[in-house]
């Protein structure tokens, strides 16, 4: 544990304090996740998820929040702000996760410490723009207590200590040792060469080629319901375009327009924001260019390689800083059909061929926008173009590629650091131009063509769980509970997203209590709207009890206009972007303070412009659902 030796220990301990805070926020950010109440023997739940899993999760989660703010920050940048946008964005990546059930009375005591040493932290970060000494010493000190406390608590429920999250739990260090591709939930139509992007633990993909011809689709796949959804058409069709999430909303720029028969006839230099559900244009391109690669960097979008209208390579590097892209320092080595992934302080360019699939590439080099430069690394063992790459707890995994006769089944992965090359198992399906994204420890490659060419493109979804290994370590053995199964039940449904019960639907991912405000996270299909009239669609949100039936104390169907409930109160959202529900928020129902002393859960439904719950296709009321109430 830290200790403070005079002043200097004092800055010392501000420092580490704030870096191994954010590391345990990013355990307390699991507490966001939807789960049922601890189970009882009226009620048996389960989240379908081994505890061992899970803490693999939370380890990989630590090591990524560790290792990000490792990287150079801003200028003038304090480390407490920083621990603030981690914490905002680690919420949003753990809120997917299922939370087992075993040893939930731990698991709530370590959350609720991680929440204590979270409020602290906030204050340092006040503290220090205050300038005075005397209080930032104080309030440093009140968080390092605290983030030992949330340590201990981590280390009982059976995670290392938080500083050392990040050491690897298997001897030889290999991601997904012995693990092995499964098939996952086929994609609605099959594309290639479409541009991919996580976003709020969803894989996005935009466009592409369906079986040769270009594509507005906008598709996105959702690991915890195992199931897709629509999203708004790109304005245009569009393939080989490049995409990334950026400050919340999905980016997407570039890539080759139709027209006529030609299917690649305009190299678009266009850049397309998805906002509150519609896409508008954003400042263009310095230059047309499609099939190249784009990542995030700190808070700038990096956007290289790919090829012209001609067609020529373009060597130049271009940087997006919120506001206008500017030119950065050209790539060694250029090339198009490549991959591209960040680790917060750096761009990794992968592979990628010089204008043919026969003149593929197996470079990796390494782009420092800090420092506007570059520097090549060891190549991959074998030249691919037309593949995907994704970063997972520090290390780079590049999927499939093809070449002129072939597909690839090829899985390696660049350890960045020991700077040593491995091989993971091979493909289920040999892909090239495939969506790729990490997702919670797993690794998805998503549809792609299975043959050289762009005239076939396939459904597939195959998945590679890294998490696939035994930790090891030093820490207490966790609290002794009934030993469960790790094949347990799916949840109730009470629990789950009615994605597949509703075409309109709403679906929360957590509420946490905080100082008598809800802070909510939830997502639709729909937008809502105040217009007074009968069509329009707003979101009922509610305080319940289960009823150990797979419904909730009060009824849903109570929580409307015309029920007149004695039990419980509902308040009204109109909006896809309220955050917390405090005194100010409208209400409804009996007009009462929501009660969260005695109620565990909070629920949402889609209702009426009268205040009728919309059905389901079932005719029923399934079309929110419900989670725990996080204190």
């Amino acid at each position: 544990m830290l200790r403070s030796h005079g002043r200097h220990g004092i800055q010392r301990w501000r420092a580490a304090g704030a870096a191994l805070t954010v590391i345990a926020l990013c355990i307390a950010a699991s507490a966001c996740t939807p789960r049922a109440p601890a189970p009882t023997t009226s009620e048996a739940s389960s989240s379908g998820v081994s505890k061992q899993t899970f803490i693999l999760r939370l380890i990989g989660f630590c090591a990524g929040v560790n290792q990000r703010l490792a990287a150079p920050g801003k200028n003038n940048e304090s480390k407490a702000g920083r621990t603030a946008q981690e914490l905002e964005g680690m919420v949003h990546q753990v809120m997917s996760s299922q939370v087992p059930p075993d040893d939930r009375q731990q698991f709530d005591t370590m959350i609720s410490a991680l929440l204590d040493a979270a409020s602290k932290q906030r204050a340092v970060a006040v503290a220090e723009a205050s300038k005075q000494q005397g209080t930032i010493d104080s309030a440093t000190k009140q968080a390092t207590d605290a983030l030992n406390t949330a340590d201990a608590a981590a280390v009982a429920y059976g995670m290392p200590h938080l500083k050392d999250c990040g050491k690897k739990p298997s001897a030889t260090g290999e991601p997904g040792a012995g693990a092995t591709w499964r098939q996952g939930q086929n994609a609605p139509i099959g594309v290639q060469q479409a541009a991919t992007a996580v976003l709020d633990g969803r894989i996005w993909l935009f466009g592409g080629l369906s079986n040769g011809k270009a594509s507005a689709k906008v598709m996105v796949y959702d690991p915890t319901v195992n199931g897709w959804t629509p999203s708004a058409d790109l304005p245009v069709a569009l393939h080989h375009a490049m995409a990334v999430s950026y400050r919340g909303e999905p980016i997407v720029m570039g890539g080759f327009i139709p027209q006529g028969s030609d299917v690649s006839a305009i190299t678009s230099d266009r850049v397309y924001r998805l906002h509150e559900g519609r896409w508008i244009t954003d400042a263009p391109l310095g230059r047309a260019r499609a099939a190249g690669a784009a990542a995030v960097v700190g808070d700038k979008i990096v956007l290289v390689g790919g090829r012209d209208s001609r067609p020529s390579l373009i060597d130049v590097t271009e940087v997006f800083d919120g506001t206008r892209w500017r030119d950065a320092a050209a790539m060694p080595e250029p090339s198009d059909h490549l991959a591209a992934v960040s680790d917060g302080s750096a761009l990794y360019a992968v592979g990628g061929a010089n204008l043919s699939p026969d003149r593929s590439s197996p470079a990796l080099q390494r782009y420092d926008p800090a420092t506007n430069t570059w520097k090549r690394l060891p190549s991959m063992p074998r030249p691919r173009g037309g593949l995907g790459a994704a970063l997972v707890d520090g290390r780079i995994i590049a999927v499939g590629g093809a070449d002129l006769t072939s597909v690839s089944t090829t899985v390696e992965y660049y350890d960045i650091a020991s700077g040593k090359w491995g091989t993971l198992a091979n493909l289920l399906n040999g892909t090239h131009g495939a969506g790729v994204a990490a997702v919670n420890d797993i690794l998805y490659t998503i549809d792609g063509g299975n043959r050289p060419g762009h005239s076939t493109s396939m459904t597939t979804v195959q998945e590679l769980d890294l998490a696939q290994q035994t930790p090891t370590s030093t820490s207490a053995p966790a609290s002794t509970s009934p030993a469960t199964s790790t094949t347990s039940p799916t949840p109730s449904q009470l629990y789950q997203c009615p994605t597949r019960q509703s075409a309109r639907w709403a679906c929360l991912k957590s509420a946490v209590l905080l100082n008598d405000r809800l802070v909510i996270a939830y997502r639709t299909n729909f937008t809502p709207s105040k217009i007074q009239d009968a069509a329009h669609l707003h979101m009922h949100f509610f305080t319940a009890r289960p009823d150990n039936k797979g419904g909730t104390i009060p009824r849903a169907a109570t929580m409307h206009m015309n029920a007149g409930s004695r039990e419980g109160s509902w308040f009204i959202i109109y909006s896809k972007n309220v955050k917390t529900i405090d005194s100010t928020t409208e209400r409804g129902g009996r007009r009462l303070p929501l009660d969260t002393a005695h109620y565990s859960l909070l629920c949402v439904r889609v209702a009426t412009g009268t205040h009728d719950l919309l059905k389901d296709t079932s005719g029923g009321d399934r079309t929110g659902n419900c989670v725990r109430i996080i204190r």
